[in-house]
């Protein structure tokens, strides 16, 4: 079945009895035009632009007449006001790129890697976990102390000179009060905690500095 014509009634009425219906399908690149101007049921191929330059642009590039990226990145979007909301995949964007007030759903990703990293994972472009670890932040001198419930870390991962609280002290609980049911598992080394300093079901098969676990049947 081939592609659809589009019966409308332009408002360029001499563009409409000239050319009469034409196909209702999207081409990147324009579509191809007969010698009256008129479109065809076919698309231009994509223009040969040479060598281009190797940049990242969230709004992508701007393109010239030919439809060769520059290298210029395009503007962001006159978005107005957007949902003030946390998505952890990122937020669903409307045609001009602007975020909508609804989440994008979490990637299908299959079976994952089952190791613990202290950096977070690699993500792939699908924004799955890859089996390979983040490599530190570049933190420079950091304060050497001891907190039994890790350190306050700043955005880029980095510990501050300051101690996280014990679950539960900031509700003004006890500690391990704000964990709930836990696993009644026996770990040598100790069990892995998560943000919250809660301990998780998986015991680190080394010293604590290892990234290999040992995750109980």
């Amino acid at each position: 079945m081939g592609p659809k014509p589009l019966e409308i009634q332009h408002t360029n009425t001499s563009f409409f009895h000239e050319c009469g219906p034409v196909c209702l399908m999207h081409c990147e690149y324009g579509m191809v035009k007969d010698e009256r101007g008129c479109p065809k049921c076919e698309c231009n191929p994509p223009p040969e632009c040479g060598p281009v330059c190797y940049m990242y642009c969230e709004h992508g590039m701007v393109k010239d007449e030919r439809g060769c990226p520059k290298c210029e990145c395009n503007p962001p979007p006159d978005c107005g006001p957007v949902c003030a909301m946390f998505c952890e995949h990122g937020m669903v964007k409307d045609e001009r790129g602007c975020p909508k007030c609804e989440c994008n759903p979490p990637p299908d990703c299959g079976p994952v890697c089952a190791m613990f990293c202290e950096h977070g994972m690699v993500k792939d472009e699908r924004g799955c976990p890859k089996c390979e670890c983040n490599p530190p932040p570049d933190c420079g001198p950091v304060c050497k102390m001891y907190c039994e419930h890790g350190m306050v870390k700043d955005e880029r991962g980095c510990p501050k000179c300051e101690c996280n609280p014990p679950p539960g002290a900031l509700s003004g609980g006890t500690e391990g009060e704000d964990c709930g049911a836990v696993c009644l598992i026996e770990c040598p080394f100790g069990s892995v905690k998560d943000e919250s300093g809660c301990p998780t079901c998986v015991c680190y098969d080394k010293k604590p500095d290892s990234t290999y676990l040992h995750i109980p049947a």
